[in-house]
């Protein structure tokens, strides 16, 4: 028998919040380069309502319908590159 007893995930208190989210965004390039790559991180700013809130990812949602739960449009954003957040009313 496993002697091991799970803890019960606990909810987070922002499902169904509205955040404005600014986070530290990675990007690629294609074809050949010349020079030095700009390393600087992309700053993008991403507003919607939380869907799912894990330790490690928050999800948003730019549309939900109350009548169903359902929601469209998901971005999931590491919460690791997260600069800011703000709830907005």
């Amino acid at each position: 028998m496993n002697s091991k007893i799970k803890k019960p995930v606990k909810k987070s208190s922002n499902l169904g919040k509205l955040l404005k989210i600014e986070w530290e965004d990675h990007f690629s390039t294609s074809g050949w380069q010349t020079g030095k790559t700009n390393t600087n991180p992309v700053i993008v700013k991403s507003t919607g309502y939380v869907v799912e809130d894990t330790p490690k990812v928050i999800v948003l949602a730019q549309s939900i319908a109350e009548n169903d739960n359902s929601s469209g449009n998901h971005m999931a954003i590491i919460k690791k590159c997260i600069t800011a957040r703000k709830e907005l009313k």
